[in-house]
């Protein structure tokens, strides 16, 4: 990804307003330079439904200009930073 396609610095502000629709957001991050999309983007919900709801509500939507491809990350794997998935 290039320099100018960087993800705007807004960005977390963003994900975290609109994903608080469907619950306690405790955190987001983002992270750039991967595969085609170029970024992905991970909200961390209180409760794992809410993280289910936002899933349901956020998957093929379009958000900036991209379709938004919503699923359900390992805890573990995050943690770890583990972002092969």
């Amino acid at each position: 990804m290039s320099r100018a396609e960087a993800a705007d610095p807004t960005l977390p502000g963003e994900i975290q307003a609109e994903c608080k629709r469907w619950g306690e957001v405790q955190a987001v991050r983002v992270f750039e330079g991967w595969g085609q999309a170029g970024v992905k983007i991970f909200a961390v919900f209180a409760q794992p439904s809410a993280a289910q709801s936002a899933r349901a509500g956020l998957d093929q939507r379009w958000f900036g200009g991209r379709r938004v491809e919503a699923t359900l990350y390992d805890q573990a794997r995050f943690d770890r930073l583990d972002l092969s998935g």
